[in-house]
């Protein structure tokens, strides 16, 4: 069933940075960002929209729009994938859009080429693999179409981190300080907790049973694959994935306690 847009909530630090970005002389910038941003965030919300998924809220941040769509993890990795890189393709609808408002005299020059810089940069910042980005998310769902959820996690999170502090050098030489920031925290952050993720998605998984777009795996280890039904063959016998979730959430919490 296909629902509508419930909540809009503005983050109170971005009305600092909206206030600073006046005092410092940088409000174009980020009148271009935030109006641009809300853009991609919109095709992600109409491909939501369309594929039946909910969103539950549009938050406006400091460093963008962000739209929490429910159930989006698990939903089937095609829907996911069309859904995530509609933001990134809202790229060529907004440079067609500038280069309108340009032709049409709507703008300047130096607008012109002041929102198309925006515009790459969005595209660029969304497209880094560190998760929650839209790039993080992409990477994690091809990851998970190959290895195990937890090597996934793994293999992610040193991705992120190696292409965050390349964007973070960037990010530096233009003096875009909260971006920097920004990539530094998620991409430390993801993989100093990447245990917890995966102890947060096990429990998820116990829960959530809604297999009917998986198909049926047989590991020869007890491990769990994001897009399968997964079964442990042990000899003769066949675990379902609840008992091997409830396996390795018992291993993971005596991990944890040692």
């Amino acid at each position: 069933m296909k629902k509508s847009l419930t909540e809009i909530s503005v983050h109170p630090l971005t009305t600092i940075y909206i206030a600073l970005s006046l005092i410092l002389g940088r409000f174009s910038f980020v009148f271009g960002l935030f109006l641009l941003d809300i853009i991609h965030e919109l095709f992600h919300a109409f491909g939501a929209y369309i594929l039946g998924l909910k969103v539950e809220k549009i938050s406006v941040l400091p460093i963008g729009c962000y739209a929490k769509i429910g159930d989006l993890e698990y939903a089937s990795r095609k829907k996911q994938l069309i859904i995530l890189l509609l933001g990134p393709l809202s790229f060529f609808f907004t440079s067609a859009l500038i280069k309108y408002a340009y032709f049409k005299n709507l703008i300047s020059i130096y607008g012109f080429e002041n929102f198309n810089t925006i515009n790459l940069f969005i595209m660029l910042f969304n497209l880094l693999p560190i998760s929650p980005l839209d790039g993080g998310k992409i990477t994690k769902i091809i990851l998970s179409s190959f290895f195990n959820e937890k090597l996934s996690i793994l293999i992610s999170s040193l991705i992120g981190l190696i292409f965050g502090t390349i964007f973070v050098i960037k990010c530096l030489n233009i003096g875009q300080y909260v971006f920097a920031l920004f990539i530094c925290f998620y991409a430390i952050k993801n993989l100093i907790y990447q245990r917890r993720e995966y102890f947060a998605f096990l429990l998820k998984r116990l829960i959530k049973k809604d297999f009917k777009e998986y198909k049926i795996r047989l590991n020869n280890h007890p491990v769990i694959y994001r897009f399968n039904n997964n079964y442990y063959q042990n000899g003769n016998m066949l675990i379902g994935e609840s008992k091997i979730i409830s396996q390795l959430l018992y291993k993971q919490k005596k991990n944890h306690l040692n």
